[in-house]
């Protein structure tokens, strides 16, 4: 069993930065080669060793995507009704800084959901219609990522 750390360190942000970082985190986790191990047999002391004679095993992973969202206070209509919030998909910092609500979904690439962060503040939205929106925000970026 491997143990994996990761790290991100985000030198500039425009907004969306759990979305930036799981795609890096993604691209580099399946690029990276896991060289083949020679456990021990018998003397449960000794530890496994690096066989570099075997080639090196590609880690395989299940793409995830995450799609940020925030909710910002709508527009009056000028009827007399409360103005419905907006709701906004991958928002710039401008735009986070206007929130007042906010959600990250994070999908696998079948569309099921793997994470859901959820802030709702009053806006009626649930969490399988912003999953709903994030699978149609993380088909575009995967369609996008294979140059579809």
């Amino acid at each position: 069993m491997w143990k994996i750390k990761v790290q991100v360190c985000v030198l500039d942000s425009s907004g969306s930065v759990l979305d930036a970082a799981l795609l890096a985190v993604m691209a580099s986790l399946q690029h990276c080669p896991l060289p083949a191990v020679d456990l021990p047999t018998g003397n449960k002391q000794s530890k496994p060793q690096i066989n570099t004679a075997k080639p090196s095993t590609a880690l395989k992973c299940t793409p995830a995507v995450a799609c940020s969202m925030v909710w910002v206070p709508g527009m009056d209509s000028g009827d007399g009704a409360p103005p419905a919030p907006v709701l906004l998909i991958d928002p710039d910092q401008h735009e986070q800084g206007l929130a007042a609500g906010d959600a990250v979904v994070i999908t696998r690439e079948d569309g099921s959901l793997l994470h859901a962060y959820y802030c709702c503040n009053g806006n009626g939205s649930t969490v399988s219609e912003l999953t709903a929106l994030a699978n149609t925000a993380a088909a575009e970026r995967l369609a996008a990522l294979a140059g579809g």
